[in-house]
């Protein structure tokens, strides 16, 4: 019989009797019983660090039976093949466990807090991704303070840092003469004439994609609400609209395709990319600009976009992320000030939701009845579900219950 040394010579067997001893105490719980939101809201959070670190314990453990070789002697050519099979795993999952099983030596950082549950399997194979041969001498350096990033921030937030990390370690992983040779496109008819698409684009042509895209989905998704609401009298869900979210994705790429070719190509306005630079945002520290969709870009890439006339916006920033160039005065957010806020917040602050600016209101912090003013200190980006959802909402800035 193995004996786990860690647990005090505990046999092995009687060390995951326990665990599914624990698991079936989980199990028994009444929900009845914590009858509050906040309970069992931190129940959950503590069941999730439980599940980060058994799921930490899973890879250090796989990790082993690879290096080892384990799999050999019971029969198995690869530890991924043995994943298959004894795990019921499929391709993908079995060779993301064991490639970032592999990896965890390398980030004691990620390792540690990935062990007392602070960050997850998700934290850590991001990280694991900007870990290249290009980064690794720095990435020793900075692994701790990556680690870090992943406890304090979400994961927009982590991708986001991870990006421009990555950019000012090695410049050269954003440039066009390595991403641009990746980019392809797949289009093919089925045998029942649908047609699958596939395809990998650049960022600069991605966001300028991208743009054109995401508006003509939230024009689907407004003509859906329109129509559920009528049919309805009254708001409707997400569920009751007559597209999925899926469907008008997939409907989008027909009206875009329809409306170019309806467009007269001499007449029609080249799609002008739009660079955004910001002074004064401790985000954009380290001299990266960036596209509108917080896609970081080297110096080379900026030089390329400039070559190409595109539409320029500038905005300065004082203390506390508070825009101070703009002019006008209004009861409203618009204009340069509206577009300030944006600037800033770039996507919904309510906790939990990403919806880009662009499709959201700008809320005033303190109402206009009760005395707020239009100021951009009183101003935040919101999509219109959490706008109309206040005050049982809470956003970035509010305090904790």
């Amino acid at each position: 019989m193995f004996v786990l040394r860690s647990l005090g010579g505990m046999p092995v067997g009687d060390a995951t009797a326990r665990l599914h001893e624990a698991i079936d105490l989980v199990a028994g719980i009444d929900v009845s019983e914590v009858p509050t939101a906040e309970g069992l809201g931190e129940l959950v959070e503590e069941l999730t660090r439980c599940l980060r670190r058994l799921d930490f314990e899973f890879h250090r453990l796989l990790r082993s039976f690879e290096a080892r070789g384990d799999h050999v002697p019971l029969g198995y050519r690869t530890a991924k093949q043995w994943c298959r099979d004894r795990l019921r795993m499929g391709d993908a999952a079995a060779a993301t466990s064991l490639k970032l099983g592999r990896v965890l030596i390398d980030m004691p950082g990620v390792s540690s807090r990935w062990a007392a549950g602070d960050l997850g399997a998700e934290h850590a194979g991001a990280i694991a991704k900007v870990r290249t041969e290009e980064t690794r001498e720095a990435f020793g350096e900075w692994e701790g303070w990556l680690a870090q990033q992943a406890v304090d921030l979400d994961m927009r937030g982590l991708r986001k840092v991870l990006a421009k990390w990555r950019l000012q370690v090695d410049p050269d992983s954003g440039e066009p003469d390595r991403i641009e040779q990746d980019r392809d496109a797949h289009v093919s008819a089925t045998f029942q004439g649908a047609v699958v698409i596939d395809g990998l684009l650049d960022a600069i042509g991605g966001a300028a994609f991208k743009t054109v895209f995401d508006g003509i989905v939230e024009e689907l998704f407004k003509a859906d609400w329109t129509e559920a609401k009528t049919r309805l009298g009254r708001e409707p869900l997400s569920s009751e609209l007559a597209r999925t979210p899926a469907q008008r994705r997939a409907d989008a790429l027909v009206v875009m395709a329809q409306r170019a070719h309806v467009a007269n190509p001499s007449a029609a306005a080249r799609i002008r990319p739009l660079v955004v630079v910001v002074a004064g945002l401790d985000a954009l520290a380290g001299g990266l600009a960036e596209l509108w969709n917080e896609t970081p870009l080297s110096a080379r890439q900026l030089a390329r976009i400039l070559e190409s006339d595109p539409d320029l916006e500038r905005y300065v920033y004082g203390p506390g992320q508070v825009p101070i160039a703009y002019n006008e005065r209004h009861r409203f957010f618009t204009g340069k000030l509206r577009r300030a806020i944006q600037v800033r917040d770039r996507h919904c602050t309510a906790r939990g939701c990403d919806r880009p600016a662009e499709y959201c209101d700008i809320d005033h912090i303190e109402a206009v009845t009760a005395g707020g003013r239009t100021r951009p200190d009183n101003g935040r980006v919101a999509c219109n579900p959490d706008n109309r959802a206040r005050p049982h909402r809470r956003f970035h800035g509010d305090p904790d219950p």
